[in-house]
């Protein structure tokens, strides 16, 4: 047997050991090069080809040994941390709703109240489905789209004009064969998922790309924010300009031109709100209620009177501050400290201290240039409601109607939460993909050029 069937049997009784097999390719590259090192080294110390090769083989060690060790090295893992998590915040969210289900205030609230509660176990349930198929889902199929799915997105909002679709007064809908979607509600989550796989291109595999990144990568945040801002949807503007802006300076590396982008971004966006009469005023009331009308004060002073009222324990399972309204949604983690009490209010802020922490923990474990930048993405559109959410108990923030991820009312942002966190997982699953370069000959034996 020559020297190179030798070495193929030897590669391909390792990788036979080896469960992911979009990683064969690049081992047996590498497994190769390592044996023609190996036996080049011996050749010049004067044996023959045939006997070099046979101590090349015996110095890599037994194939399946070094096939199992790469397999239990690099085999797919679930973040089962991050997964626990998730789980404890829906089973929160899933107290408070049914702690609403149960409070008697009269017929017609109390039946609205548990149709809440059922519509949100369902949610729930599509959400879970939603997340686990995600994360057993290869997320790098999806850069291929990011153009595709960039401009689908764009066309979507722009849609929303043309549509007489509403909830709660709020434009962003439009309807689909009898379904409504939230286009404005989904778009951050598409728009990161585009930008990350247009940001991450390189010279060799897109040029043009390439080339559109370096010179109006702004731009691509630019167009969405015009949208959201024609359709008077802040909450959406705020939270994709601040995420956005931070996965552009990540990706980007000119941190010159990040900050200019960054710095001029940030001040039309607080020019927008100023201008804008109603969010004028709602942050004038968030500093002083009393210097605005009372119609501009009036969920800010009820929110500090829930919240002082509220004490260590609460008021019970089941328990209603009428006064405050959007308890479901907006107003969730109010209720649930009023509810349940200041200690609830405090371990539900640990918890999400640790949802933050291992977001940071996996994140850098990462090493796929598009998985980090899709991580950050989707991470900060998680984290930052959750930021907002704590800030919110203080009464001192402009009411901005975010809902606390997997916690809060509704089903197209728990659908669009579940999908992040299913994105995060799958992202997770794979990092131990290798990258080139690495040398995995060192799996299996331990001194490769010691002879025996």
């Amino acid at each position: 047997m020559s020297r190179s069937d030798a070495f193929e049997v030897y590669l391909d009784r390792v990788c036979a050991q080896v469960g992911a097999r979009e990683l064969h390719g690049e081992l047996r590259m590498e497994l190769a090069n390592h044996l023609e090192e190996l036996a080049g080294e011996r050749e010049v110390m004067g044996f023959e080809k045939e006997d070099a090769a046979k101590w090349a083989l015996e110095q890599m060690g037994d194939p399946e040994t070094v096939g199992r060790n790469l397999h239990r090295v690099h085999k797919p893992r679930m973040n089962w941390r991050l997964l626990a998590v998730v789980l404890m915040f829906a089973a929160i969210g899933l107290s408070g709703m049914l702690s609403l289900a149960a409070t008697q205030v009269n017929s017609v609230t109390d039946e609205f109240y548990g149709r809440l509660a059922s519509n949100h176990i369902h949610y729930l349930v599509m959400g879970t489905v939603l997340m686990l198929g995600l994360a057993f889902f290869d997320y790098r199929k999806l850069r291929r789209y990011s153009w595709a799915l960039y401009v689908v997105t764009l066309i979507g909002m722009m849609a929303v004009f043309f549509s007489d679709v509403s909830m709660n007064g709020a434009k962003g809908w439009i309807k689909v064969s009898g379904f409504a979607i939230d286009v404005f509600g989904w778009s951050p989550y598409t728009l990161l998922v585009a930008l990350a796989g247009m940001w991450t291109s390189d010279r060799s595999s897109s040029p043009w790309a390439y080339r559109l990144k370096k010179r109006y990568g702004p731009l691509m945040i630019l167009f969405p924010c015009l949208i959201y801002a024609v359709g008077d949807a802040l909450t959406e503007l705020v939270i994709f300009t601040a995420v956005s802006l931070m996965v552009y300076a990540r990706s980007n590396g000119g941190w010159r031109r990040s900050i200019i982008t960054i710095s001029g971004l940030v001040t039309a966006v607080l020019l927008y709100a100023w201008q804008e009469p109603a969010y004028r005023l709602g942050m004038m009331a968030a500093f002083d209620p009393r210097s605005v009308p009372k119609r501009a004060s009036y969920m800010i002073i009820n929110l500090r009177e829930t919240m002082a009222s509220a004490g260590w324990w609460g008021h019970g399972f089941g328990a209603l501050r009428e006064q405050l309204p959007y308890v479901y949604s907006d107003m969730f983690f109010p209720y649930l400290i009023y509810t349940f009490g200041y200690l609830a209010g405090l371990a539900l802020a640990g918890v999400i201290v640790w949802f933050i922490a291992q977001a940071v923990l996996a994140w850098r474990t990462v090493r796929d240039p598009f998985g980090k930048i899709l991580f950050t993405g989707m991470s900060l559109l998680l984290i930052l409601p959750f930021v907002y959410g704590l800030l919110l108990l203080t009464g001192h923030v402009l009411i901005l109607g975010l809902p606390l991820p997997f916690l809060s009312y509704g089903g197209s942002h728990l659908l669009a939460e579940f999908g992040a966190l299913g994105l995060l997982l799958s992202i997770y699953r794979r990092k131990d993909t290798l990258p080139r370069g690495e040398d995995y000959s060192s799996i299996g034996r331990e001194y490769a050029n010691q002879p025996k």
